[in-house]
């Protein structure tokens, strides 16, 4: 966002239903969010709706590649064409997820990764990457994660930057993972696979599209009471679920009303899959039995409490 230019009292539009730190970006540099919904199939940000949250403001859209999606880019990327903005894509789940023969990371303006260690392409600790195809943007990136400097001359500082330089060692070990990222993909769509050929009219997965390399196996259930139920039961049988994300961004409790603007049935829906979704057990490492353990385990719950 600093190298396309956003400033303080710019809008920045960004999906009601995803992790602080694609809301954090905007507000950090005194941005303005503006919260756009999602859609149920997938919770992805919604873009036959998105067009309709876009003002004179408006300086960039920041889709989302949640779980390991993929948001319908082309349609984001002709709405933003038509208004004259910048799409960049916040691709930190979404390693080596693909559509139409073209990876994540090389369908916007910028796309963001993240290598934390719990991401498909992972690294020992904290780590992070930008991609993007427009050499302008790649040259005042690389000042900007040091300290500003000139390419030319390190003594002349351009731009206020700052330290984000990567370090060497996650470096070294992210290349050599990288080889192994196809393999990592196709081991965790094999266990999607297991959960979706598994559901029933209980439970199901959201929607995982065919290029999707998925980082969470994410269901909705009914209510938010029938998932501490099946949360309680299934740690009983040791195994570990989480919620990505318990209280959805609008709800955190040091943003300021002027900071950000989401209508009420917005809020609600982001509201409702917070209280709703939960992740299953899912990496590259799991195996078929374990997976199946806990499908059996669901199936178990929704059986002995005659749940419908």
């Amino acid at each position: 966002l600093r190298a396309i230019g956003i400033k303080e009292d710019d809008e920045v539009i960004v999906p009601t239903h995803t992790f602080i730190a694609t809301w954090l970006a905007a507000l950090n540099l005194g941005a303005k969010v503006i919260a756009a919904p999602v859609k149920e199939s997938n919770l992805l940000i919604d873009e036959e709706r998105l067009e309709s949250y876009i003002t004179k403001k408006t300086k960039c859209i920041i889709p989302v590649h949640l779980y390991g999606n993929i948001a319908n880019m082309q349609k984001i990327n002709n709405i933003a064409h038509k208004h004259n903005l910048f799409v960049i894509d916040d691709a930190a789940q979404a390693h080596g997820s693909e559509i139409n023969g073209q990876r994540v990371g090389n369908l916007a303006d910028i796309t963001c990764f993240s290598f934390y260690p719990t991401k498909n392409l992972g690294a020992l600790g904290e780590s992070g990457g930008i991609t993007t195809n427009n050499l302008s943007l790649i040259n005042k990136i690389k000042s900007l994660r040091n300290y500003g400097r000139s390419s030319n001359d390190y003594s002349k500082n351009i731009f206020q930057g700052g330290n984000f330089k990567g370090d060497e060692i996650q470096a070294a070990f992210l290349i050599a993972k990288l080889s192994k990222l196809q393999e990592i993909k196709e081991n965790r769509r094999n266990l999607i696979s297991i959960y979706e050929n598994c559901s029933n009219k209980n439970w199901k997965l959201i929607d995982y599209c065919s290029g999707a390399s998925p980082n969470l196996a994410v269901i909705k259930l009914k209510n938010f009471k029938l998932r501490s139920k099946l949360i309680n039961f299934l740690a009983k049988k040791s195994i570990q679920t989480s919620i990505h994300y318990k209280i959805p961004c609008h709800k955190q409790t040091f943003l300021e009303q002027n900071q950000f603007s989401i209508n009420d049935e917005d809020a609600m829906q982001a509201l409702d899959i917070s209280n709703r979704i939960l992740s299953l057990p899912i990496s590259e490492v799991h195996t078929f039995e374990e997976i199946k353990y806990v499908i059996d385990a669901i199936d178990e719950f929704y059986c002995k409490y005659k749940i419908v």
